[in-house]
C-alpha cells in the first residue's frame, strides 16, 4: 500500500529480502538471484533472493473491477493502507499484524489485480465524504473466503444486507443511497454475521 503512495519513477524494480524471515510476498516476479550466508547470526535468515517486482500491479485494484457503478468516485477508503485509515476515521477494533493482507486475484477479463486489506473483519467505522442531497452508490471490494451476512448502514440508516458466498476471487458490492441520506460527512459501519469474518480491501462513494 505505501509503494503505491511512491511515484511512478521512484518505484522499485526490483526487492532483496530473506524468504524465510518475510514468506511469499504476493508482488514478486521471477527470481534473479539466490545466495546462501555463512554466517546469518545477525539477519533474518541464512538464504538472501533478489527478484523483480511486479509493478504493473502497483494501482490495479485501485478502482472496481467487476461492478461499474454510474457517477464518479466522490472519495475512496483504500483499506490497510494507514494513511487513508486515518483520514477516513477507520476503526481497527483489535486488527492484527497477520490480519494484513495482499490478494491479487484475475478480473473478469483475466488481467491480475493486486489490492491490500485486512482479513477477518467482523465489524468496522468509517466516514466517507458527499456530495449532500444527491444519490450515491455505496462501492466495497472483499475477498471470497467465508460465507457471510454483511450488514450495513449509512448515516445510522440499515441498508439491504449483502452476502458474501464462499468461493474464488473478488467480490464487488453495491448498494444505492437515496440522495437524503447524504451528508458531506458521512459515517458508514459493515457488520459481518459470519463467525470468520470477511476480508475487506476497498470502499468507495460514487455520485
Amino acid at each position: 500500500e505505501q509503494l503505491e503512495r511512491v511515484p511512478t519513477h521512484r518505484r522499485p524494480s526490483y526487492i532483496a529480502y530473506y524468504p524465510t524471515w518475510l514468506g511469499k510476498l504476493r508482488i514478486m516476479g521471477e527470481r534473479l538471484a539466490r545466495v546462501r550466508l555463512d554466517d546469518a547470526s545477525h539477519v533474518g535468515g541464512d538464504v538472501i533472493e533478489l527478484r523483480r517486482i511486479r509493478t504493473a500491479l502497483f494501482g490495479s485494484g485501485a478502482h472496481p473491477v467487476i461492478v461499474t457503478p454510474r457517477g464518479q468516485p466522490v472519495d475512496t477508503l483504500d483499506v490497510a493502507d494507514v494513511v487513508s485509515e486515518r483520514d477516513h476515521e477507520y476503526a481497527l477494533r483489535f486488527a492484527v499484524r497477520h490480519e494484513n493482507w495482499t490478494e491479487v486475484a484475475p478480473a473478469p477479463d483475466g488481467h491480475p489485480v493486486a489490492d491490500g486489506g485486512r482479513l477477518q473483519r467482523t465489524l468496522e467505522r468509517f466516514v466517507l465524504a458527499g456530495r449532500p442531497g444527491s444519490p450515491a452508490t455505496w462501492v466495497f471490494r472483499t475477498d471470497r473466503r467465508n460465507d457471510c451476512r454483511v450488514e450495513l448502514t449509512f448515516n445510522g440508516e440499515p441498508l439491504t444486507p449483502v452476502d458474501v458466498t464462499r468461493g474464488d476471487g473478488w467480490a464487488e458490492h453495491e448498494t444505492a443511497i437515496d440522495a437524503h441520506l447524504v451528508r458531506s460527512h458521512n459515517v458508514l459501519t459493515r457488520r459481518c454475521l459470519g463467525d470468520a469474518g470477511v476480508g475487506v480491501y476497498h470502499d468507495w462513494l460514487y455520485q
